[in-house]
């Protein structure tokens, strides 16, 4: 609540009423939280433009038709709000691919983890990427 007060004075000088104005101000910073999620999605889409004029993607150099196509998949995976399944032979890039994923999403400002899952063990891999509940298993 913003409250100013305004003194009115008569033509002797003394105080005849005060001005008040109340204004909410909830409204004010309603509006105020929506501008900077705007500036924040903004930027991000300013990022983004500048990333796909330049190539694309960062730590990714494509000459290949394939490679190219790719590399928009990427791009247009990034902006999906869902979990991607990467699969491949070893040495194929598919770190990579999930780092440039990661990098062209909304949560590019946030960390990004990397999980070996086979150095997880299959009794294991449920509770390690989606959590577990205290006292559901030995241990726990």
């Amino acid at each position: 609540m913003l409250v100013t007060g305004n003194p009115i004075y008569d033509q002797e000088g003394n105080l005849v009423r005060v001005l008040v104005n109340c204004r909410d101000l909830t409204e004010l910073n309603k509006l105020k939280q929506e501008i900077e999620q705007a500036q924040r999605l903004n930027k991000h889409y300013q990022d983004q433009i500048k990333r796909f004029m330049m190539g694309g993607c960062a730590s990714y150099i494509a000459q290949a038709k394939k490679s190219k196509e790719l590399m928009e998949l990427v791009i247009k995976l990034g902006q999906v709000d869902s979990t991607v399944l990467i699969q491949g032979e070893s040495g194929v890039g598919k770190e990579i691919v999930a780092q440039e994923i990661h990098s062209n999403s909304l949560r590019a400002d946030k960390p990004y983890i990397k999980v070996n899952c086979a150095a997880l063990p299959e009794s294991l891999l449920e509770s390690e990427l989606f959590g577990y509940e205290s006292g559901a298993f030995t241990g726990a």
